[in-house]
């Protein structure tokens, strides 16, 4: 597949010319048909199957971590030297199942308010994650939506701007991030309880968003800054009354979506890297590849990208029935994190000699003739049936 796209390959001028302009501050966005009815059993929200998952995800997390403690407090004079690398190996594999539980993960899609049928359970498991991540679900949300509407249009999409690069750095930073990405949460977070704002993007679409979303963003991120300190207050005292051993949950809890996120890295980042910026075509700025069971679990089955782009109201575990129900009409899809990464250092060593250069996935022949054109709405982005879409 990457060979034969490559070959025909446009500049990004050429691209960008056959696709209608951003227009209005909306985009009139090609989107693959879908039945009515079909897209109709699609929509359908549940509270089971996203709870199975969560359960799934946090049981798998908190497997990791408690075989990290089992680790640590039987280490001794005896069998340090390799009690030692397996409490190592163990905190990265913790840290690699808690590097998804942030905007990665969980939080983006309940930040979309698809995955459970309870808008209150939704919300409610959406706060524990955005929680035990750090993360500014509020400001992601009001973010994101925008993200939607104006995917990678420059000069509108604050969240993903293209050209996006990679390197050696990159991966680095990725498997030993702890002292920085920790920092730079407590510092972030920290700025927004004082009520002020981290960048031009952020002012754009929250302070100058709804009435009362700065508000609530500060008071989330107080409510952050006052959660992990009760937390290190309790292990602490903990350590001091009960046991030593319960100092490790700052591994376990508090660092750890600092520990590392490689894997978190080579499953978000291919979503719109090397792609064709002011496309109002979902299949030429976003991608889509497939993954074993395992990092589409803790990725929330975000490696549909272009399926959950063009219709984000489906949720998460649906993704896979919709691609099947447009398959004839979306580009063939790399298969494995592997041959994703291979096409995408490709690009961005192109990218580096060629600025204009884009990569093209291969679209099928005569499928124009099944697109439909329609906005992204904001209710269409919260899995509500809304006008503008075209099912």
């Amino acid at each position: 597949m990457s060979e034969v796209t490559q070959a025909t390959a446009e500049t990004k001028e050429a691209s960008e010319k056959k696709q209608s302009p951003f227009k209005n501050g909306k985009v009139n966005w090609h989107r693959c048909h879908v039945d009515r009815a079909v897209m109709k059993e699609l929509m359908k929200q549940s509270n089971v199957r996203p709870l199975i998952h969560v359960m799934t995800q946090l049981g798998l997390t908190m497997l990791s971590g408690a075989l990290s403690w089992y680790i640590l407090v039987h280490i001794d004079l005896a069998n340090w030297f390799w009690t030692i690398p397996l409490l190592a190996l163990a905190l990265f594999v913790h840290g690699t199942f808690y590097s998804f539980m942030g905007a990665g993960g969980p939080v983006h899609e309940l930040s979309h308010k698809t995955a459970f049928k309870s808008k209150a359970l939704n919300e409610f498991i959406l706060q524990v994650y955005s929680l035990l991540s750090y993360a500014d679900y509020i400001g992601f949300r009001a973010s994101h939506v925008r993200h939607h509407q104006v995917t990678v249009h420059k000069d509108y999409d604050g969240e993903v701007v293209l050209p996006q690069s990679v390197d050696k750095k990159t991966f680095i930073r990725a498997f030993f991030p702890l002292y920085t990405s920790f920092k730079w949460a407590w510092i972030s977070t920290w700025i927004r309880a004082k009520g002020e704002t981290l960048n031009d993007w952020e002012r754009k679409v929250v302070d100058e968003g709804a009435p009362g979303l700065k508000e609530r963003q500060t008071k989330w991120a107080r409510t952050i800054l006052i959660g992990h300190s009760l937390i290190i207050v309790a292990y602490i005292l903990a350590a001091f009354l009960v046991h030593w051993s319960f100092l490790v949950l700052f591994f376990l809890i508090t660092a750890a979506p600092h520990l590392n996120w490689w894997l978190a890295l080579l499953c978000g980042f291919p979503q719109h890297v090397g792609l064709t910026p002011n496309s109002r075509d979902f299949r030429l700025c976003c991608r889509t590849y497939t993954v074993s069971w395992l990092p589409r679990l803790l990725y929330w089955h975000m490696n549909y990208h272009v399926e959950h782009h063009m219709y984000p109201g489906v949720p998460f575990y649906n993704l896979g029935r919709l691609r099947e129900a447009m398959k004839a009409d979306l580009p063939p899809c790399e298969k494995g994190l592997w041959n994703t990464w291979k096409e995408i250092m490709e690009t961005v060593k192109r990218q580096k000699e060629d600025p204009n250069y884009v990569f093209l996935p291969l679209i099928p022949e005569g499928s124009e003739k099944h697109l439909e054109d329609s906005e992204i709405s904001v209710a269409e982005t919260e899995g509500i049936e809304a006008p503008g879409i075209p099912a």
